[in-house]
């Protein structure tokens, strides 16, 4: 007969998520500097279902964070962004030709007790920029040699 504790039962019943790819995409922003004009930046959207308005959001919060950087730093843009929930990572390829890739960071979802939601755990430290890094400039050595 086999024995479950009541620690070893709320272990098993954890659901653990890896690493999920949100968004990646190609923009240049000299080709929309005018207000209205904002989609003309973006040369490629993955995942190309996502509303014309996001994407235009997030290439605009990416476009920003890099300005903001080089306030600070002019010959070294930002290279990645760290939260909770997601990670983004910031290539120039060419002279204002960015590549970005957003990354949902892996979690754990806990269960609780008495019926309440369930807590979410975020293991923001499992997603190294250098692996991810790495990935992105390895695609755009691909594309360049296609």
């Amino acid at each position: 007969m086999l024995i479950v504790s009541p620690r070893m039962a709320a272990v098993t019943q954890e659901k653990q998520y890896t690493p999920s790819l949100l968004s990646f995409f190609v923009y240049n922003p000299s080709f929309g500097p005018r207000e209205g004009e904002e989609e003309k930046k973006i040369l490629f959207y993955h995942p190309s279902e996502v509303e014309k308005n996001e994407k235009i959001r997030n290439v605009g919060l990416c476009e920003a964070i890099v300005q903001f950087t080089r306030t600070f730093c002019p010959t070294k843009p930002a290279k990645s962004l760290h939260t909770q929930k997601n990670r983004q990572f910031f290539f120039e390829a060419e002279d204002s030709y960015w590549i970005v890739m957003i990354v949902k960071n892996p979690m754990v979802e806990k269960p609780n007790k008495d019926g309440k939601p369930p807590t979410i755990e975020y293991q923001e430290e499992e997603v190294l920029d250098t692996v991810y890094g790495a990935s992105v400039e390895a695609m755009l050595q691909h594309v360049q040699a296609i």
